[in-house]
């Protein structure tokens, strides 16, 4: 057999160890990944090995030659532009005439290579595909087979609502030359997204190997270090160079120890190092050939590649240091650090931990450096989270990283696009949006600056201005401290998640444009845009027939900007109005839930007080409200939700109306046409984008009139409710009245993070023969009643909806069952996969 390695991989996340050579070639335990690679492969009977290369492709050549020295037949295939990882396997169809193996070339593994083709000819495979199981499974391809391991279905970089499974993909195949009927020459294919699901579409025999071998994707900087810790702790079986001189201490040829120096097991010291006297290296440590630990330096847990030096002294906690780098005497290295080739740290200088120095950097002696010297600034992994950016004002979210953000969503635009930018008025706000709008002036995009403004008015503006995106900083609602930033495209929309992955991957890289001073973005001030959103409103409303109702309205705008555009909409519309609430307060922008509660308390009291029509209660960005009928009835999201899909379809037999799966089983019976997306905004918006639905909502608030907006709109959506109720000529509780029951229960079940993977998969095994629905998690239904089963994307719990309320608790338990039970047994195989380690 022959194999495929491939090792084009640039490794952007591993920087600055891979600013100067490609990802397959950082060193674990003293050699690079892609040498363990081709050892495993050659232990296996292979010898003829072909390495896809594309970033830096001469250091591989230069290292691995003909192959020769490392016992196999090496011959090279380079991609001048990316081909994907099926495309580059396709340059090198002419060798590949008989089954073969694809694997990569920068991942750890001591797989069976063996058993994995022995399975794959036994099944009569075409494709077969090496599998295993992880806590996380995120930032992987989810790969899900039936009983006989054959695949039905594939998942490329789920969210957790997603995660059917904590099997993925490895990236190591068996396959059959057939496959390349499904590819041309010189086209871009990858393997998960194209040519798998084209065999899995055709009915062709694709198998998955579960495996439970080590497998760790070096994708990150923690998970090199964790690499090394690994193999020295034999949790997977690799060659380690050196002699092994005592139990797990390694020691390569030409080094000198001095006797007074420490070693504490499992180390390894390889090639030419020196340890001078009094010197001490820790347990988990590598020390790179030719490096030297001076007298009374302490290294622990660390590694360092060739031809460093640590100097008298010097401490080097859990750290990487690549070639050439030098650490002065006395000087502090912490936890996390990453220290790039060639990079000089001074005498008694402190590098705090988590701090990364690219190469060729300097640090002056007794420098105290507590961020990261690079191209620009530091890297912030995962920045969007399931409603944009969010954290901590000042502390998580600071100014730094809010104009990184600016830079990175200005490179993604073309230079001399525009960008509206607005806020609400919490002092976090203020101060990130000017951080902002500089990060996308720096990077050559003008600014549209609307100042504080209302979320729908942003939304709204950017289509009007032609701007391409759109940036609104907020307090965040419900977590006092808390500020969110959303990013918005040229519809409005918040930005689909391909774009945050770009954005995320520039900051990663580091690689923002900076432009000359002549060219830095404009920032300019439009004005009419409340006028050209008023007259758009307005005109989507029949005006005189609202104002004939003479509505009285109660409203508690929750000192958001909607205090500011409301009123005179409603004085437009002949609608006496009594407000709570409407003075700004930047300090009292979010509300607890429970501060929302005694908000709508109040209103209630007020409509029943005054006779009110209406009440209504805004969050503070103008997007989300509550309602409160004429006798004061606080109505619940699921009841609003399905009034609304009743009155977008009344007497339109073609309308149609999205919803999350969450959303009541009501809707379906008051509107004909019902498409059930995932639960979330930016999916209703991206239904909203098709044009297809009259109306897109959920049971949180949040209502989208596509007519309209394809943004949920709280000002839009009350006063639309008016006019259909100046239409029906109906008070609103006998509408509310005529609905069918909307009544789901929520519940919570504790599910840690790393057992989210585990319990998707047992759910889906649970759940077989079920006509499971898998939209967003799992939801099944039962004669009348249902229940969905959804992570949370953030916290440690799965969610649990169900319906009816009075009547599914036992399916409710029963789930519950499945979910703890499921939990306990991942918890169980982890232990278990740990015990098989130690």
């Amino acid at each position: 057999m022959k194999a495929v390695v491939m090792a084009g991989g640039e490794g952007t996340r591993l920087r600055p160890l891979t600013v100067n050579r490609p990802k397959p070639m950082v060193p674990v335990v003293g050699r690079p990944v892609m040498e363990h690679i081709i050892g495993l492969v050659r232990r296996h009977g292979i010898e003829e090995i072909v390495a896809t290369l594309h970033y830096l492709p001469d250091v591989i050549q230069d290292y691995f030659g003909d192959g020769s020295d490392f016992g196999v037949r090496l011959k090279y295939a380079v991609e001048v532009t990316p081909l994907g990882t099926a495309g580059s396997v396709r340059q090198a169809a002419a060798d590949l005439t008989e089954t073969f193996i694809v694997i990569s070339g920068d991942a750890l593994t001591d797989m069976d290579l063996t058993e994995l083709v022995r399975f794959h000819k036994e099944k009569g495979a075409v494709a077969t595909l090496a599998l295993t199981r992880v806590p996380n499974p995120l930032e992987f391809g989810v790969v899900i087979t039936d009983g006989a391991g054959q695949i039905v279905r594939f998942l490329e970089k789920p969210s957790w609502s997603e995660v059917f499974s904590d099997t993925i993909n490895t990236g190591i195949y068996v396959l059959e030359p057939e496959i390349f009927d499904l590819m041309e020459e010189g086209k871009v294919y990858d393997f998960s997204k194209d040519i798998f699901p084209q065999l899995l579409a055709a009915g062709r025999p694709m198998y998955g190997y579960v495996s439970r071998n080590y497998w760790c994707d070096i994708g990150s900087l923690d998970q090199c270090l964790q690499a090394n810790e690994d193999c020295l702790a034999g949790r997977v079986q690799v060659d380690i160079p050196g002699e092994e001189v005592r139990r797990r201490i390694w020691v390569g040829r030409n080094v000198d120890i001095d006797p007074s120096a420490k070693l504490t097991p499992p180390v390894v010291i390889c090639d030419g190092a020196v340890i001078r006297r009094d010197a001490r290296v820790g347990e988990y440590s590598v020390i790179g050939p030719n490096t030297v630990v001076d007298r009374d330096a302490e290294v622990k847990r660390s590694a360092t590649m060739g031809s460093v030096y640590l100097g008298r002294g010097a401490d080097v906690r859990a750290a990487q240091i690549a070639r050439g780098a030098s650490v002065g005497s006395r000087a502090s290295v912490g936890q996390g650090v990453v220290i790039g080739d060639e990079t000089q740290v001074g005498e008694g200088a402190i590098i705090k931990p988590g701090v990364k120095l690219w190469p060729n950097k300097t640090v002056e002696a007794g420098a105290q450096v507590n961020t990261s010297v690079v191209w620009g600034s530091r890297h912030v992994k995962a920045v969007f989270g399931p409603g944009g950016v969010s954290g901590l004002g000042n502390i998580e979210i600071t100014p730094e990283l809010v104009v990184r953000i600016g830079e990175a969503f200005g490179t993604a635009l073309a230079k001399g696009d525009a960008v509206c930018v607005s806020r609400d008025g919490s002092p976090a706000a203020v101060m990130l949006k000017r951080a902002v709008m500089a990060g996308l002036a720096s990077s050559g995009v003008r600014v549209y600056n609307l100042e504080t403004s209302a979320l729908p008015l942003t939304r709204h503006a950017i289509p009007t201005l032609g701007a391409k995106g759109g940036v609104f900083v907020m307090a965040r609602p419900s977590s006092p401290g808390g500020v969110t930033l959303k990013l918005l495209d040229a519809r409005g929309m918040d930005i689909d998640t391909a774009t945050e992955r770009k954005i995320e991957t520039m900051m990663v890289r580091e690689d923002t444009r900076k432009v000359p001073v002549e060219e830095i973005g404009q920032v300019s001030y439009p004005s009419k845009i409340l006028d050209f959103y008023r007259t758009d409103f307005l005109a989507r409303v029949d005006v005189a027939t609202i104002r004939k109702r003479q509505f009285k309205v109660v409203l508690d705008y929750g000192h958001g900007a909607a205090g500011v555009l409301m009123p005179s909409m409603l004085g437009a519309l002949g609608c006496q109005d009594m407000a709570v609430n409407t003075a700004p307060d930047p300090l009292r922008l979010s509300r607890t839930p429970e501060q929302m509660r005694e908000a709508t308390e109040y209103v209630a009291g007020m409509v029943r007080a005054i006779k009110a029509d209406l009440g209504v209660i805004f969050d503070a960005t103008g997007e989300r409200v509550r309602l409160v009928d004429n006798q004061g009835r606080a109505l619940t999201g699921q009841q609003v939700l399905t009034l609304f899909a009743a009155l977008a379809t009344e007497g339109k037999p073609a309308a149609k109306v999205a919803v999350p799966v969450t959303a009541t089983s009501a809707v379906e019976a008051v509107a004909g046409a019902v498409v059930r997306t995932k639960t979330g905004a930016r999916a209703l918006m991206q239904a909203a984008a098709t044009w297809q639905y009259a109306f897109c909502g959920d049971e949180h608030g949040g209502y989208i009139f596509p007519a309209f907006s394809l943004g949920p709109d709280g000002l839009f959506a009350t006063v639309h409710l008016l006019h259909m109720l100046a239409l029906a000529a109906r008070p609103l509780d006998a509408l509310i009245d005529a609905l069918p029951p909307a009544d789901v229960a929520t519940t919570d079940v504790p599910c840690p993070l790393e057992a989210k993977g585990a319990v998707m998969r047992h759910l889906i095994e649970a759940t077989a023969g079920k006509n499971p629905i898998l939209v967003d998690g799992v939801k099944v239904c039962r004669g009348e009643q249902w229940v969905a089963l959804i992570p949370d994307p953030v916290q440690p719990v799965m969610h649990i909806y169900s319906e009816p309320a009075a009547t599914a608790g036992d399916l409710v338990d029963e789930y519950r069952q499945v979910v703890e039970a499921a939990v306990q047994i991942g918890a169980a195989e982890q232990e278990a996969a740990a015990a098989k380690e130690d």
